[in-house]
């Protein structure tokens, strides 16, 4: 068998690029379709950086100066537990560490955490309404305590 000269070789390769080469129509039309899409698609992107991402839990503090942290316990942390417990947007826990509630009375201060329910769309709504409830329970604390925060 001899030896196939390289214009023999070149004329019987099909590749892309030469098919790009000689069909130079199809080339033109296929750019001009890519930078139209891309176009398309850079017009129709979303152009938000940052996501909305509803904030769910929330912290109220209770100042009470000199006050034991038992003291704190009872006429204060709990009040602020069953006011915030009647809101009806609270997250409802399945196990683990999810809660709807969490407390902490320390001399000196009560901290209370809320968690609402993924399914709130309006969770500013929500927020309101236990800070409202919270500014009621502020004239029902005993002397010296609050206001909650």
């Amino acid at each position: 068998m001899a030896h196939k000269d390289d214009k023999d070789i070149i004329a019987g390769t099909h590749n892309t690029a030469r098919f790009f080469t000689e069909n130079r129509q199809i080339s033109w039309v296929l750019l001009v379709a890519v930078i139209v899409w891309g176009i398309y698609g850079w017009m129709n992107m979303p152009k938000r950086k940052d996501p909305d991402i509803p904030v769910l839990i929330a912290l109220a503090v209770c100042p009470w100066p000199g006050a034991t942290a038992e003291k704190v316990e009872q006429l204060v942390t709990k009040p602020m537990e069953e006011t915030i417990a009647q809101n009806d947007s609270l997250h409802e826990p399945k196990g683990g560490n999810e809660f709807a509630i969490k407390s902490m009375s320390l001399p000196g201060v009560a901290v209370v955490q809320v968690h609402l329910s993924e399914k709130i769309k309006d969770t500013k709504k929500e927020f309101n309404d236990i800070n409202l409830r919270l500014d009621y329970l502020n004239n029902n604390l005993p002397e010296g305590a609050g206001p909650i925060k």
